[in-house]
C-alpha cells in the first residue's frame, strides 16, 4: 500500500474519526437484515428487483459519528407514479415488525432506526443508466459504483475523503440540505477523487472564487452549466450526468466559508478545523444579548417538507436583515431554527439595537437645480436646515422612522409582505427576559466558529 501523504495532525484526526471494527460489523448485521427483509418481500410480490447498500457505508467512506445506512431496492420496470403511489406501502409492508418512519422528498422512503442505528430505505426505478426512470434518486446506486471504482485506484483517498468531511462539518460547511447550504457528502466524494487527496483540495479551494468551475476530468459542458446554474457559485459536473451541477445545493456564503478556512488551514493548521475536535472549547464569543433581535414563529408545520420549511425561513431572515439594513440598522448576522413541527427562531445579531433620532441624508449637486430644490424645500418642511459640502452636494439631517431594531422590525412584520412559511400562525419579536431570547444568543453562540483560534495561536 503505498504511503499518503499527510501530516501528523491529519493523520491523529483520522485515528479520531474511522468507524472502528464494531461498527462496522453492526452495520453490516443491519444491512444483512434489511437486504434479507427486502429480497424476498420482492420475491413474493413477483418484482424484479436488486437490493444494494448506497452511500457512505457502501462506498468506504463511512465516518465514526455516522452510524447510518442507505438501502435501495431497485425495482425495474418501475415508473415514477408507480413509485409515488405504492412505494411507502410496499416498503412498510417488506419491512414488518421493524420500526418504521415515514419520509418524503422527491420520492417516498423509510427510516428504520435499530439499537442506535439508522437506515433509510429507497424505493427507485433499476435503470441501466441515470435518467431513464425520470427520478433524482436512481442516480445514486451510479455514484456509488463511481466512487468504490476511484478508491481501487488509490487506496489512500479513502482517508482523504474522510478528512474532507470532518473538515466541512468542523467549519460548519457539510450537508446539502437547505437548512447547511453546504456541500453533501458525494461531492465532497468527487472533489477528493478530481484533485486526487485531501491536501491538493484544500490548496485548490483556497484560490477558488465565486463562479469557479471544477472539471479536471474534462466531462462537463461548461457553457451549459453555466446557463442551467446562473446562480451558483460553484459549478462541479456530476461525474455520472455531466448536464448536472453536483455542487448545486452549495451557496455562496458556504463556498465563502471553505475559501477562508483552507487558507487559514494552510496558515495555521490545528485540531479545531475537524469535528469533532471543532466543539470541544466554549464558543469564542458569546453574543450580547442587548445587540440580538429574536423573531418567534409559530404555527403548524407539520406538513411542510424540511427542506421548505428551511428554505422559507432563511429567506424571511434575509428578508428581515435587508429590511433592518435599510432602516439603518448594521446586520452582522443571522441564524434560524425550527423544530420542524411548530415553532421556529431567527436570531439576527446587530452593530446597535438603537440609533439615534436624527440621521445624516445625501442630496444632489447644487447644480442639479431641479433635484437640489425638491431636496431642500423637504428638509425645511421637516424644520431641517440643509449644508452644502466641499464639493457643492447638499446634506441635511432628518428624524429617523425607527431608532429601535424591535420598532423597525415590527413594522416589517406588520406590513403584510413577509415571506412566511405557510401554517405560520403569529410571529413576534421577543422580549428582553423571554426564553426565546436566551435560545437566540445560544444559537448565535453556537454558530461562530471555533477555527479561527488557531490563528490567534
Amino acid at each position: 500500500m503505498p504511503a499518503c501523504s499527510r501530516t501528523p495532525l491529519e493523520e491523529e484526526v483520522l485515528e479520531a474519526i474511522r468507524p472502528t471494527p464494531l461498527q462496522l460489523k453492526l452495520l453490516g448485521s443491519l444491512y444483512r437484515l434489511l437486504e434479507s427483509k427486502l429480497s424476498s418481500c420482492a420475491r413474493l410480490h413477483g418484482l424484479d428487483a436488486v437490493v444494494e447498500a448506497e452511500g457512505s457505508y457502501a462506498k468506504g467512506t463511512l465516518t465514526r459519528d455516522k452510524w447510518e445506512l442507505d438501502v435501495f431496492l431497485l425495482v425495474r420496470g418501475a415508473s415514477r407514479e408507480w413509485i409515488a403511489s405504492q412505494g411507502e406501502r410496499l416498503l412498510r409492508e417488506c419491512l414488518e415488525g421493524l420500526p418504521v418512519e415515514a419520509r418524503y422528498a422527491e420520492h417516498p422512503y423509510v427510516t428504520v432506526r435499530v439499537m442506535g442505528m439508522e437506515a433509510d430505505v429507497v424505493i427507485a426505478p433499476l435503470v441501466s443508466k441515470p435518467g431513464e426512470g425520470g427520478t433524482g434518486v436512481e442516480r445514486t446506486p451510479f455514484h456509488t459504483r463511481w466512487v468504490r471504482r476511484a478508491l481501487r485506484g488509490n487506496p489512500c483517498l479513502a482517508d482523504d475523503i474522510r478528512l474532507f468531511k470532518s473538515f466541512l462539518k468542523g467549519i460548519g460547511a457539510y450537508g446539502a440540505e437547505v437548512r447547511v447550504g453546504g456541500f453533501s457528502g458525494l461531492l465532497a466524494e468527487i472533489l477528493v477523487v478530481y484533485h486526487g487527496g485531501f491536501r491538493r483540495l484544500i490548496e485548490a479551494a483556497s484560490r477558488w472564487r465565486p463562479g469557479v468551475y471544477v472539471d479536471p476530468l474534462g466531462i462537463g459542458d461548461e457553457e451549459l452549466l453555466r446557463r442551467r446554474y446562473p446562480e451558483s457559485p460553484i459549478i462541479v459536473p456530476d461525474p455520472v450526468d455531466p448536464g448536472r451541477n453536483a455542487a448545486a445545493s452549495v451557496t455562496r456564503r458556504k463556498l465563502a466559508s471553505l475559501v477562508l478556512a483552507a487558507n487559514a488551514y494552510l496558515e495555521a493548521p490545528c485540531r479545531l478545523y475537524y469535528h469533532p475536535y471543532s466543539t470541544l472549547e466554549p464558543p469564542p464569543y458569546r453574543p450580547d444579548p442587548r445587540r440580538i433581535l429574536a423573531v418567534e414563529l409559530r404555527g403548524d408545520y407539520s406538513g411542510l417538507a424540511r427542506d421548505a420549511l428551511w428554505g422559507r425561513l432563511s429567506r424571511m431572515a434575509s428578508w428581515l436583515s435587508r429590511g433592518l439594513s435599510r432602516a439603518g440598522f448594521g446586520i452582522l448576522r443571522w441564524e434560524v431554527w425550527t423544530d420542524e413541527s411548530s415553532r421556529a427562531l431567527i436570531a439576527l445579531e446587530l452593530e446597535s439595537p438603537e440609533l439615534p433620532a436624527l440621521e445624516l441624508a445625501e442630496g444632489p449637486p447644487a447644480w442639479e437645480p431641479a433635484r437640489a430644490l425638491r431636496f431642500t424645500a423637504k428638509r425645511a418642511g421637516e424644520s431641517m436646515p440643509v449644508a452644502i459640502d466641499d464639493e457643492g452636494r447638499l446634506k441635511a439631517l432628518r428624524p429617523r422612522r425607527h431608532t429601535t431594531a424591535r420598532s423597525a422590525a415590527e413594522h416589517l412584520l406588520g406590513s403584510g409582505q413577509a415571506p412566511l412559511p405557510r401554517g405560520t400562525a403569529s410571529a413576534r419579536v421577543v422580549e428582553p427576559g423571554d426564553p426565546g431570547l436566551g435560545e437566540a444568543v445560544r444559537l448565535l453562540a453556537e454558530a461562530t466558529p471555533r477555527w479561527p483560534y488557531c490563528l490567534a495561536r
